[in-house]
C-alpha cells in the first residue's frame, strides 16, 4: 500500500508545475537574457525584442553611437544565418546585470559579410517592473 501511495504522490507532483516560460519571460539570469537578445535579432522577432529595449537605450559600435530607434533600424538590416554566444560573464550590479560575451555570427551586416572571427560584446540589463531591459550595448559589428 505504501509504494502505491508514494507512486501516486510522485506522479501528481510532476503535474503540479507548469512548463517554464520561454523567451525573455522565462529568462532568470544574465546569460539567458543575452542569448535571447541575440536569438531575437537573428530571428527578427522585433515584437519580442522591442519591449526589452529601454527608451533611453544607447549602443556603440566602431562606426557610431545610436539611440533606441537607430539601433533597431541598424539591427533590422542584419541578415544573420547563425549566432553563437559563448564565454559569457555576468556581473551583478544590485538587481541589474552587466553581461560580457563572445559572439560569433554568420550572414550579412548591412549588406557586407559578417566578420569571420568572434567579437566581444557588452550589454547592461536593468531590472524594471516588467522584467529586464537593455539600457546599454556595445559590440564591434558594423
Amino acid at each position: 500500500m505504501v509504494p502505491v501511495v508514494l507512486l501516486v504522490c510522485l506522479c501528481s507532483a510532476c503535474t503540479m508545475y507548469s512548463k517554464p516560460k520561454s523567451g525573455f519571460a522565462g529568462a532568470t539570469g544574465g546569460e539567458q537574457l543575452e542569448k535571447q537578445l541575440w536569438d531575437d535579432i537573428q530571428k527578427k522577432d522585433w515584437k519580442d525584442l522591442e519591449p526589452r529595449l529601454a527608451s533611453m537605450l544607447v549602443t556603440t559600435s566602431p562606426d557610431s553611437t545610436r539611440d533606441r530607434a537607430a539601433t533597431l533600424d541598424h539591427w533590422k538590416k542584419w541578415e544573420l544565418q547563425s549566432v553563437s554566444v559563448s564565454d559569457v560573464q555576468v556581473q551583478s550590479a544590485g538587481a541589474d546585470f552587466v553581461v560580457t560575451a563572445t559572439v560569433t555570427v554568420t550572414g550579412t551586416l548591412n549588406g557586407a559579410p559578417a566578420p569571420s572571427q568572434p567579437v566581444h560584446t557588452m550589454t547592461v540589463w536593468q531590472q524594471v517592473k516588467k522584467g529586464f531591459v537593455v539600457v546599454a550595448h556595445s559590440d564591434p559589428l558594423p
